[in-house]
């Protein structure tokens, strides 16, 4: 709860560059560092694609596809799913930037500067961070140099420019506004019956028979995946740096060198109450709010309080408990009283645009320098980490290099090179990696090996690992033996759900049958219990069972009364019948009108915008002005080890 009193401005800091420079490039996704396993092969090259005479280089798209698995954590082995898309929008991208330029939009160098200066991280109390730093900054985030970053923030202002041009008359209705004022805000209350397919899976014992028939009919779907076998030696970092001393002096020269890292904000240890806003409940949780502080004026355990009326979630469970704030990191009334309050008081009633919030601060601290004691334990845990690091590469290394030449003595070279030597299973690429967890690019080196290869060191969460594969068992149909388990599994479920689906089909026509609807009637007939839903609106979801759109789209058009099913849901199947309609209050729409105009004015932006680019890409395709080459574009997507070649710094303009 702590992140949503965030003011605005410290928000931009974290997210502007995000949203204002890659939105509008079209692929912000790709931008974002992380590793998923998939890397650019050198081996694959040629022209993928032309837009009016520009190329797309092979090379291109895959670094395209890498960063846009990194960012979103895809296996490598999925990236190729995702191929043809990236490119479309890479030649989407292209071909409005082309149709920006031809109807004489411009980025002037001006433009770019003011944008860059309304980042706060590049100019901190309105003055630049110097050259070094904004390079830094930009590769840190991006993993690209300043020169692509500024090329990349140019084109977002121009498709932007072209965007607000193309957009400019759309416009909102009255009755639009109406309308999406009722969707949003009429209610429904639903009775409903569930008949969870859990609760029917104990009552199905299938014989040997039953699966090996079940067996046969599915037969296609039971394959067993390659698996691998082989050892690892593991580094464990931890361990490693337990055998490193830190010299004195390294530790007085880090905290000398660091000091700024050791300073203190003011601080103040905070917990609240937070009673949240409804414009139509304000005097109704005002005075709740003031009866709560009575009772903490009187006395009243504060931590209890908040754990029975606090509706801030990420807190509430904690007694309320918001740990350490600094100065900036709240909306600003919620700031002040925090501040101005003395350790173990109470404020009175404090109102932000979250609601109304009743605090307790337990601790204030003044900014300081913290002494060296204070933080000799992180120090020496930070220059324990570094020396871990340099170390681990080196004995990693003697390890494949000695495992390559005595592939049978993994357990002597680990104890020589203080290592760990295990051995893993056969596995399938999916499967965790015992004493090493999960690790996509473990799994992808252990199964890009040959049998009895040694793979490179690989880093894990805990430290690294150099694996050898020393037996390969090919993918094949499973046999009844090998996969009785799953078999059984699925046949269960599948039973479970049929049943499921029965008895609630059973319901719906013990209700058509009579004359007037009673679901709770029915339902007790057939042994099943009837739950009624808070109200929800369209977008709020019924717990346990989701939105009630998802089942019938027009389920709000119903009257009280009616009944819809059986549905099928992910954990059984549902038969509802609505209990009452709430209308919109009329007194809410003045509020609620500007949000509902933008709102719609920005969806029909988007779709006005998203028509254009359809449009432009149907024309220029026709003309032969847009041409994927397929035979290329087949070979990129290939899952192969690769990473980010280092980049030199560039200028960045106007500095």
């Amino acid at each position: 709860m702590l992140k949503a009193f965030q003011k605005r401005e410290r928000l931009k800091k974290v997210v502007f560059v995000f949203i204002l420079v890659l939105t509008v490039v079209g692929m912000v996704v790709y931008l974002i560092p992380g590793f998923t396993g998939f890397g650019t092969d050198p081996t694959i090259s040629g022209v993928v694609a032309e837009v009016e005479g520009e190329e797309i280089q092979a090379f291109e798209l895959q670094q395209t596809m890498l960063q846009f698995g990194q960012q979103n954590r895809i296996p490598a082995e999925m990236m190729e799913f995702y191929r043809t898309r990236i490119l479309e929008d890479m030649l989407l991208e292209r071909a409005t930037l082309r149709a920006a330029e031809r109807l004489g939009l411009r980025v002037s160098e001006a433009e770019v500067v003011e944008r860059l200066r309304r980042v706060p991280d590049l100019f901190p109390d309105g003055k630049f961070v110097g050259r070094e730093a904004y390079e830094d900054i930009v590769y840190a985030r991006f993993q690209m140099t300043a020169a692509e970053f500024e090329r990349r923030f140019r084109n977002g202002i121009l498709q932007e420019k072209l965007r607000n041009l193309v957009t400019d008359s759309v416009a909102v209705y009255p009755e639009e506004v109406r309308k999406a004022f009722v969707e949003s805000s009429e209610k429904l209350v639903v009775d409903y019956a569930m008949v969870e397919t859990s609760a029917l899976r104990a009552e199905i014992r299938p014989t040997d028979e039953a699966l090996q028939t079940y067996f046969q009919t599915n037969q296609a779907r039971y394959q067993v995946p390659e698996k691998r076998a082989g050892r690892f030696i593991a580094f464990n970092e931890i361990l490693i740096g337990l055998g490193i001393a830190i010299p004195e002096a390294d530790v007085q020269r880090y905290y000398q060198t660091n000091q700024n890292d050791f300073r203190v904000e003011e601080r103040v240890q905070a917990s609240h109450i937070l009673l949240r806003a409804d414009p139509a409940r304000t005097a109704e949780i005002k005075k709740k709010a003031e009866d709560l502080l009575t009772r903490l004026k009187g006395g009243a355990d504060f931590a209890a309080v908040a754990r029975e009326n606090s509706e801030d979630p990420g807190s509430a469970a904690k007694g309320g408990d918001l740990g350490w704030i600094v100065r900036g990191q709240t909306v600003p009334e919620f700031e002040t009283a925090a501040f101005s309050l003395a350790p173990g008081s109470l404020s009175g009633l404090v109102e932000t645009s979250f609601g109304i919030h009743i605090l307790k601060v337990a601790a204030h601290e003044q900014a300081r320098l913290r002494p060296l004691e204070e933080g000799r334990a992180e120090i020496e845990l930070a220059l324990r980490r570094e020396r871990v690091q340099a170390i681990i590469p080196q004995k990693a290394e003697e390890a494949a290099a000695a495992l390559r030449n005595a592939p049978n003595d993994a357990q002597a070279i680990a104890a020589r090179v203080g290592g760990r030597a295990e051995n893993f299973g056969p596995l399938t690429l999916q499967d965790p990696i015992p004493g090493v967890g999960g690790s996509g690019q473990l799994g992808q080196e252990i199964f890009s090996l040959e049998k009895d290869v040694v793979g490179r060191p690989i880093p894990i969460q805990t430290g690294t690992v150099v694996p050898l594969v020393t037996e390969v068992l090919p993918a094949h149909p499973g046999t009844f033996e090998e996969v009785k388990d799953r078999v059984r599994s699925e046949y269960v479920e599948e039973q479970a759900r049929e049943r499921a689906s029965a008895k609630a089909t059973q319901l719906a026509e013990a209700l058509g049958k009579q004359e007037r609807k009673d679901l709770k009637r029915a339902a007790q007939a057939l042994g099943l219990a009837v739950k009624t839903s808070d109200p929800v609106t369209r977008a709020t979801p019924v717990p346990s069972v989701g939105n009630l759109t998802e089942f019938d789209p027009a389920l709000f058009t119903k009257a009280a009364g009616d009944v819809a099913g059986p549905f099928p849901t992910p954990s059984g199947h549902i038969v509802l019948q609505i209990a009452s309609r709430q209308a919109p209050k009329e007194e809410d729409f003045a509020g609620l009108q500007p949000t509902l105009e933008q709102r719609i004015l920005d969806d029909k932006k988007d779709q006005a915008f998203a028509i254009f680019q359809d449009n432009l890409r149907s024309t220029l395709e026709a003309r032969g002005d847009l041409v994927i080459y397929q035979d290329v574009l087949s070979r990129v997507g290939q899952a192969i080890p690769g990473e980010h070649p280092p980049y030199p710094h560039s200028h960045p303009p106007g500095f």
